[in-house]
């Protein structure tokens, strides 16, 4: 029986094929052998290296443009000095005094060149939002009475059991009891001047009235005098009034202490203390005076633990029994439990991002409490969380490790690699969310910012050499590294921001074939935009679902646009009309990689929950050719189930899958195996023939991160593999007879073989084909 077993494992030695017509090579070789930099990525224990600001790319060109003076080429340096600032207005200002001409020319003018450089204003991006309601109006009878009659009413019009979806039934709740707190409730105002009553205001406008006064007439004497007058007696009343506000606080701070309610106590305290106020540290000694040297202060603390820790035994033990383990069956929560849950819960504590506050929870009705009922019993019989229940405050790492397509995200050294689609360069991302930029030659550049966290996502622009975009937890940034020195090191000057508080968590990045529009997909936000570069704006696409996104990728033809949610569903776009189709996975599953063929007809695509590869087919596709009820098909085209193979599992759940330039090598990586599996592919008439071609294994402490191919590669495929040690590796594929870079459609093989054969000589994939065993039995 045939499975997993029959992939060749990749050593240091070379395999050849022999099934099919077309004799490859493939082996594992040293970086140096294929003239490719060796590179290892290392964390170093300063996890915050201070910035790299050094000049950047247009100051090496002005320099050499300057040096020019110096060789006698006036008038050419002038020339091109005048062009350079033309190209690049906003970036330096330039004052020229070449002394020694303003009288007389001479070949060899001293040259004075004041050069003031102005950074780009930073923008400063605003944290998330969480809604807050003024609960102080519950300590009023009427807004309580009010609450439950408006809760209770929207409540009884809400039936929960007709909805289909755990999400759906979670979001009707959280809008009914969020629409009722902002209508009866609404947001706590914040004043600054609390203090600023009516009598503060009466001599604001009479100050502002003699002013007004002694401006049209500033000759009058006595509108001087008035107008003197009144600043002084608005600036006694602003003083008294204050002093009244002031001395009302400390009473009620008092009247709090002696009730012992500290909420209220520091609440009032806090209005007085002001702004940020620095840490004092201090200790107090045995014979309590206070300790404020810090060297005094470590001395202390060690001694306080030198008499903890080297203490006596104790006088009295216990002895530990192992109990046996709790086997009775858990039952559904009670309706009687989740009333008395809620009534637990503590006031005056934040709430999550729903914004629904612990004090709302205990004033909702009995039919608020049996669809919460309802819900948590659905919960509990398909074991399913609705979004956004596992986004907790700090728990970031947790879902992006989730949804990255890079395996270990939050543990691994390289979380990102890919690959210039023109030149040899590679951008790789660390753990320490530094982007290393290599070319041939080693290092280029080493990007690093602070506001640049959390990087889920890069691309290079096209039909650029150095333009990469980086999407992070702020939003993308767009860095310009297009310099000869490998020396220069990218500042503040090569970055352009892309920035918006509801587009953030950038998971996706793709640029169209002429790199003037980049596409973006974010995991706080439902809308997907279309930045164009040159102009630095912005086109939202409308919303398209209930639910975020997870990561797009435009065509390589630049026709097709595909999208994907962190639920079920998917869509497939137009970009001529920017019209879209939408697809739904049945297994309440979302997709969790996918990749387009080089030409455009043929999309894979793998789901979270299973190990079967799917395509879908745009030559026997309906898809945006007007017909609205055409049956949506995805064709599966091989099942990599989970195997155990000399001790080492392989196959199960995809993590993430690229497909090379030639359409002949498919790399594959798993969520729960250290192994990458690489498959043999070929667009014929039954979609994509896929034959296993070898498994790549790693040492002991490491396991594939991220994989890409690059594009420019000219002797076949060269695969790239990021460990999660922060080694990299290059697998190269190189084909004896140089296969076609463009697929033709039907009637024509691309390997020279019988028409009805595939790439393996075996017979092709029929759609009632689905697992790799089946696959190979044939």
């Amino acid at each position: 029986m045939c499975s997993l077993r029959d992939f060749p494992e990749l050593r240091d030695c070379s395999l050849t094929d022999k099934n099919v017509s077309m004799a490859l090579v493939i082996k594992r070789v040293k970086p140096e052998a294929i003239d490719y930099p060796n590179i290892v990525i290392q964390l170093k224990g300063d996890q915050n290296p201070e910035p790299l600001f050094l000049p950047t790319s247009r100051l090496t060109t002005l320099q050499q443009i300057l040096s020019k003076f110096a060789e006698e080429n006036f008038w050419t340096a002038c020339d091109e000095l005048a062009k350079f600032f033309k190209r690049n207005p906003s970036n330096l200002s330039v004052l020229m005094y070449p002394l020694g001409v303003i009288m007389r020319f001479s070949p060899r003018a001293s040259l004075k060149v004041k050069i003031k450089a102005r950074l780009k204003r930073m923008v400063a991006t605003r944290p998330m939002v969480i809604d807050r309601y003024d609960i102080t109006k519950f300590k009023d009878e009427i807004f309580c009475k009010r609450f439950k009659s408006e809760i209770h009413k929207r409540s009884s019009e809400l039936n929960i059991d007709n909805i289909d979806s755990i999400n759906n039934m979670w979001r009707r709740v959280q809008e009914t009891i969020k629409e009722t707190s902002a209508e009866v409730l609404g947001k706590p105002k914040n004043t600054k001047k609390p203090w600023f009553n009516e009598r503060c205001e009466k001599a604001l406008n009479q100050r502002k009235t003699f002013r007004n006064l002694y401006l049209n007439d500033p000759s009058h004497e006595e509108n001087k005098t008035k107008y003197n007058e009144s600043r002084k007696e608005a600036s006694r009343t602003f003083k008294y009034e204050k002093r009244v506000y002031t001395k009302n606080i400390l009473e009620e701070a008092e009247k709090y202490h002696n009730e012992h309610n500290t909420h209220q106590l520091y609440k009032k305290i806090n209005t007085l203390k002001g702004g940020y106020k620095k840490y004092e540290k201090f200790l107090v000694k045995e014979d309590g005076t206070l300790i404020t040297a810090r060297s005094d202060i470590v001395e202390r603390w060690k001694t306080y633990f030198e008499h903890l820790l080297n203490c006596n035994d104790p006088r009295e033990t216990f002895t530990w029994k192992r109990t046996e383990p709790n086997l009775n069956e858990c039952t559904i929560p009670s309706k009687q439990e989740i009333e008395l849950q809620i009534r637990r819960l503590k006031n005056y504590k934040s709430p999550g991002e729903d914004g629904i506050q612990g004090e709302i929870m205990k004033m909702l009705d009995e039919d608020s409490l049996t669809h919460i009922h309802r819900l948590l019993t659905h919960i509990w019989e398909q074991e399913v969380l609705p979004e956004g229940w596992n986004v907790a405050v700090g728990s970031e790492n947790l879902v992006l490790t989730d949804i990255s397509r890079t395996k270990l995200w939050s543990s691994s050294v390289v979380r990102c690699i890919t690959w210039h689609p023109q030149v040899t360069k590679l951008a790789i991302v660390s753990s320490h969310d530094i982007v290393y930029v290599y070319n041939r030659k080693g290092s280029e550049a080493k990007i690093k910012n602070k506001s640049q966290s959390a990087i889920l996502s890069l691309a290079w622009r096209p039909l650029s050499i150095g333009t990469l975009a980086v999407g992070c937890e702020k939003g993308i940034f767009i860095w310009t590294i297009e310099f000869s020195n490998i020396h220069v090191r990218p500042t503040v000057n090569n970055v352009c921001k892309f920035v918006r508080d509801d587009h953030r968590y950038i998971t996706g990045l793709s640029w169209n074939k002429m790199g003037d529009l980049l596409i973006s997909s974010a995991l706080t936000s439902k809308t997907m935009y279309i930045w164009n570069y040159p102009l630095e704006t912005c086109v939202p696409l409308r919303s398209i679902s209930s639910d975020t996104l997870n990561f797009v990728h435009w065509s390589p033809d630049n026709t097709k646009v595909f999208s994907c949610s962190t639920s079920e569903t998917f869509r497939i776009w137009s970009t001529d009309n920017w019209t879209s189709d939408k697809w739904s996975l049945n297994n309440r599953s979302r997709v969790q990689c996918a990749c387009w063929s080089p030409c455009s007809l043929v999309l894979l695509f793998a789901t979270d929950s299973c190990s079967i590869i799917n395509a879908i087919d745009f030559r026997k596709s309906d898809v945006f050719n007007g017909s609205r009820n055409y049956k949506k098909v995805a064709w599966p085209i091989v099942d990599i189930k989970s195997e155990c193979i000399n001790d080492k599992v392989i196959g199960g759940t995809l993590s993430d899958m690229c497909w090379d330039q030639n359409a002949q090598r498919l790399a594959i990586t798993f969520k729960n195996s250290g192994s990458l599996v690489v498959f043999q592919t070929a667009l014929s008439e039954a979609v994509v023939d896929c034959i296993p071609f070898c498994i790549i294994q790693g040492r002991l402490d490491e396991e594939p991160s991220a994989i890409a191919f690059q594009p420019t590669y000219e002797k076949g495929s060269l695969l790239t593999i990021g460990w999660s040690n922060g080694n990299i590796e290059y697998v190269p594929f190189e084909y004896i007879t140089k296969p076609k870079h463009e697929p033709e459609m039907f009637g024509t093989n691309l390997f020279g073989v019988n028409n009805d054969r595939s790439i393996s000589g075996l017979p092709s994939m029929t759609t009632t084909t689905n697992s790799l065993i089946e696959y190979l039995l044939n």
